[in-house]
């Protein structure tokens, strides 16, 4: 037999909580705990894909080996005057 995710009990716990706020018409707070599982569910499929810590987080260390500079800010765009 198969060990649990060790989540199991957390998400079963989050749907029933979520099941509950439906019930109840609580529709806002059911959203967020949807939203919250979805969350943790996207985060922990890019780090299975090797996405790093500091790119879920929008830190970009100098190191990491990409372009780390902010892109630079735009410019006015160049007014032409037209003469008569």
């Amino acid at each position: 037999m198969s060990k649990p995710h060790p989540k199991a009990k957390h998400y079963t716990a989050l749907l029933k909580k979520m099941e509950a706020a439906t019930a109840a018409g609580f529709y806002l707070e059911a959203s967020w705990i949807a939203y919250a599982i979805l969350e943790d569910r996207l985060v922990a499929a890019m780090l299975c894909a090797g996405v790093r810590g500091e790119f879920l987080l929008g830190i970009f260390p100098p190191d990491h080996g990409g372009n780390h500079t902010p892109p630079p800010a735009p410019t006015p765009a160049a007014t032409t005057s037209s003469t008569k």
